[in-house]
């Protein structure tokens, strides 16, 4: 188990895969209904989808320790590989044949691993919280020795404001998040004249290597008029203007340039809250994402469906960029416990190449607070 665990870690770092670019820090209960949110947006992860839902939110929560494990399907698979391969009795040249089959197989096919946290603070119109990637690695292996590469190292921290109008009918939020790229790699693709030149010495870097600091401004709106089955309509406006960054250097002797533009995203929502009796609630919802965004329909469509029982344990699914979601969250106040599977689409549009879907699972613990 310790073995197949390391592999994990170790392939994942090595030949992990192209990063999609994520339009915010996104959260496991929001993922497990098909990251269908903006229209809820009812806990701490009104922060990151919509700030207006802090303006619905009834008590203070927070939770400071609550690290968040992410591995792709095909990273199992391929420590799996290596791990039968070294528990057979081969010859070294067989073993070397094993191996190249192993490296054969897995081409073109991406992997991933990641650790977050996304401390918080939140009250009733107010909170803070902090989206931080610990380590986000992603590559995908072509032949010739070529890998697609992406990671990233940093922390978003939106600072947020929501206010109600028209008899708490009507709410609106604003944040101002500072963002911090410790350093980021954005899908590069790296073969032997790239390898080449950062052996060369460490100026090489600078065209691979990304690090900066930057403030962004998002703005969220949430209608919820009081009639039956508590319908919402959800809007956000994430990084208003495009959110720039500058340069950061933290070594003088490790050149970085400043990190792109993260662009402006657009996004709507509609629940309904169909059912509830006895402790039990059930809610809809559907939303599209970076509707300003050249992008195929299919990956902005998010659908899901979550089951509620007095806030300890929530059922999730739904549909994200056109692949099947499934969630749990179990939470007692002092522990909890979120579980989240997701699929990323790499292509243009859903379904159109198999091998570059990325099934994820997720996996979060939160103790005491």
């Amino acid at each position: 188990m310790v073995l197949r665990v390391g592999l994990i870690i170790f392939l994942s770092l090595s030949h992990t895969l192209l990063a999609s670019a994520d339009w915010t820090h996104f959260g496991l209960r929001p993922l497990a209904m098909g990251n269908a949110f903006v229209s809820i947006s009812d806990d701490f992860n009104a922060l990151f989808y919509n700030p207006a839902g802090l303006a619905t939110v009834e008590s203070w929560d927070g939770e400071f320790l609550n690290p968040r494990f992410t591995v792709s399907h095909a990273a199992i698979g391929l420590a799996d590989d290596f791990v039968s391969s070294q528990s057979s009795s081969l010859s070294d040249t067989e073993r070397g044949v094993e191996f190249l089959e192993i490296f054969e197989k897995n081409l073109g096919v991406p992997s991933r691993l990641s650790m977050q946290f996304t401390p918080h603070l939140i009250f009733p119109h107010f909170g803070i919280g902090l989206g931080v990637d610990i380590g986000q690695v992603e590559v995908t292996v072509h032949r010739q020795l070529e890998f697609d590469v992406s990671a990233r190292s940093g922390f978003t921290m939106p600072i947020s404001y929501a206010h109600s109008f028209l008899a708490d009918q009507l709410h609106l939020g604003v944040s101002v998040k500072p963002i911090l790229e410790v350093f980021s790699i954005d899908e590069q693709k790296l073969g032997l004249e790239a390898f080449e030149k950062i052996s060369k010495g460490v100026d090489g870097l600078k065209d691979f290597l990304r690090s900066g600091f930057g403030v962004g401004i998002d703005f969220g709106l949430l209608f919820q008029p009081k009639i039956p089955m508590s319908p919402s309509i959800g809007f956000s406006f994430m990084d208003i203007g495009d959110t720039s960054f500058k340069k950061v250097t933290f070594s003088s002797e490790v050149p970085v340039s400043a990190p792109r533009l993260r662009k402006a995203a657009v996004n709507v929502g509609f629940s309904l809250t169909p059912f509830t009796l006895a402790g039990l609630e059930l809610k809809t919802a559907i939303d599209f994402h970076r509707i300003n965004q050249v992008d195929s329909f299919s990956k902005k469509l998010n659908i899901g469906v979550e089951a509620n029982y007095n806030d300890w344990i929530r059922l999730g699914t739904g549909l994200h960029q056109g692949y099947l979601t499934a969630g749990l969250d179990f939470d007692v106040g002092l522990f909890g416990l979120k579980f989240a599977t997701y699929q990323v689409e790499r292509s243009t549009y859903a379904g159109s190449k198999e091998n570059l879907s990325d099934r994820r699972y997720s996996a979060e613990i939160h103790i005491l607070l």
